[in-house]
């Protein structure tokens, strides 16, 4: 079997939990398929740092263009494509993509989020109809949404609403026009039965593989089901308790785990959430002036 792993960025370095599962779920795929990638990225990207196993058959980086450009953000306002989807829609990833379909047939092409959603039909149109599934990483007009009542400017708040709008539109389609449906959690798939009853949704949460670290789950206090790994911003110091903006997490409400207990070596500090959380997570970053951030683990208090 060939797949095709269609994503909008190179998955290393493994720092966000967007690529920690478009990784983990290739590495698993490539065990019983021949897997080839496409995705943004530089052209040092090609192949992946000596720290990560390269599983790829092939490795296709193409330089992404700048996003958020002016004319981007003035399409968005006026058209219907929302400016998420312009950031990832260029024309040299349109003709690396027709390259790839032409030069090898493949079973199935794997879509990472809707926002490569506007390369479907250069895909339907590959030789041998590949089965094309969509990884929803998260229901993306949710998020929006959720910035937009959290975002004090009225001009960006304005512009998130709108964008939110497009996307849901775009998930209602995407949610007919692709054959299958991934999602994270079981409240995701729901909701994407609720766009469409018939599709064809199926969950593979989030996780940390405990056998490639050591001595992990010996100290981590486990009390919730894992569904989502990857690096939170600790902003907003005051004492022992830290707040956290722009958490990658769409699942379920802020009373499912209302406060998270960060242990390490040499200290450990409660975190108080104000976001929905359905997540343990490992946090990687660097101490700076502004922001706390460093390797920790995260366990349900």
């Amino acid at each position: 079997m060939r797949v095709l792993h269609f994503a909008p960025r190179v998955c290393w370095p493994l720092d966000t939990g967007a690529k920690l599962r478009n990784y983990h779920l290739a590495r698993v795929l490539s065990r019983r398929a021949q897997v080839t990638l496409l995705a943004f990225g530089d052209e040092d990207d090609a192949l992946p740092p000596e720290s990560s196993e390269n599983f790829y058959d092939q490795i296709v980086a193409v330089k992404r263009a700048a996003g958020y450009t002016l004319s981007k953000i003035l399409r968005g306002a006026l058209g219907r494509t929302p400016l998420s989807l312009l950031n990832y829609t260029t024309d040299a990833m349109r003709q690396s993509l027709g390259n790839i379909l032409n030069e090898r047939s493949f079973d199935i092409v794997q879509v990472e989020s809707i926002h490569l959603m506007a390369y479907l039909p250069a895909i339907r149109a590959a030789r041998g109809r590949p089965l094309v599934i969509c990884d929803w990483h998260n229901i993306e007009s949710e998020l929006m949404q959720r910035y937009s009542e959290r975002e004090r400017s009225f001009l960006r708040q304005k512009y998130a609403r709108r964008t939110a709008r497009q996307l849901s539109v775009l998930e209602q389609r995407a949610s007919h026009d692709f054959d299958a449906h991934v999602t994270v959690s079981d409240r995701d798939r729901q909701q994407l039965l609720q766009l469409n009853p018939a599709a064809k949704a199926f969950v593979i949460e989030n996780g940390v593989d405990s056998a490639g670290r050591p001595g992990f789950s010996s100290w981590v206090r486990w009390t919730t089901t894992l569904t989502s790994v990857g690096s939170l911003i600790l902003l907003a110091r005051s004492g022992p308790v830290f707040t956290i903006r722009g958490l990658n997490s769409s699942s379920q409400s802020s009373a499912a785990i209302p406060r998270l207990k960060f242990a390490s070596s040499d200290q450990s500090r409660v975190l108080k959430s104000p976001a929905p959380l359905t997540m343990c997570a490992r946090i990687i970053a660097k101490p700076s002036r502004r922001s706390f951030r460093s390797k920790l683990a995260a366990a349900v208090a």
